[in-house]
């Protein structure tokens, strides 16, 4: 009887432990996907918080608000009057839209002790493209200019106007100035978030007689404070 039962026992637990194997073994899968489920999830919510990396170029960081400040070379076109000049501005924009700049032009020509302009002017920026404004613009001009001191010599006479020799007489040179308006257009384009180049075309003209209208060149570098 004893051995039956000792039989009967085995034959259970031979039965029984295949079946807790089976459930375990299920157990542990059912675990797994759900792991992977959860890893799974948190690598993609992961992802989408990720920043997407920006895609704009240095160029259009460019600010056109604040101070600015250039240099750069011009060229001045008139009637017999060509000369070439660096300029020197300093800028402040309201906006991106909207700029005030002040330039100053100093021109190198012969017989002449200095040539400068003032300039005043307004500016409108239209972005046409990436990193890229046009610009008309508008002001008032002031020309400021003075001849060179000129030595010659000149004869002496005695009281009986006879010659005796020569002496050097130094004429100081003849300044002027004029006042008058300037229309323009200008082109930028940012190279990086805190400098551009640029290029300008614009005509003068002076409220003042005989001075002839000017057409100036020029293209420099603008740099933002």
């Amino acid at each position: 009887m004893k051995t039956i039962k000792l039989f009967a026992f085995l034959m259970a637990m031979a039965i029984a432990m295949p079946a807790a194997a089976q459930v375990k073994v299920l157990g542990k899968s059912g675990n797994t996907s759900t792991t992977t489920a959860k890893k799974t999830t948190t690598t993609t919510a992961k992802k989408s918080a990720a920043p997407k990396a920006s895609s704009s170029s240095y160029g259009s960081d460019y600010s056109n608000e604040g101070w600015q400040g250039g240099v750069g070379i011009v060229y001045q076109i008139a009637d017999n009057f060509n000369a070439f000049g660096l300029h020197a501005r300093i800028m402040y924009g309201i906006s991106e839209e909207m700029r005030l700049s002040l330039m100053d032009e100093f021109y190198f020509k012969d017989g002449l002790s200095y040539l400068d302009n003032l300039d005043f002017d307004f500016h409108y920026l239209f972005n046409v493209a990436d990193n890229i404004h046009v610009y008309p613009f508008g002001g008032a001009t002031i020309q400021l200019t003075k001849s060179k001191d000129v030595t010659i010599d000149e004869p002496i006479f005695d009281n009986n106007y006879n010659y005796i020799g020569d002496q050097s007489v130094t004429y100081s040179g003849e300044s002027m100035s004029a006042f008058g308006l300037n229309l323009g257009c200008g082109v930028q384009y940012a190279i990086n978030d805190q400098i551009a180049i640029s290029a300008e075309a614009k005509y003068r003209f002076y409220f003042k007689e005989n001075y002839k209208g000017q057409f100036v060149l020029g293209a420099g570098l603008i740099y933002h404070f």
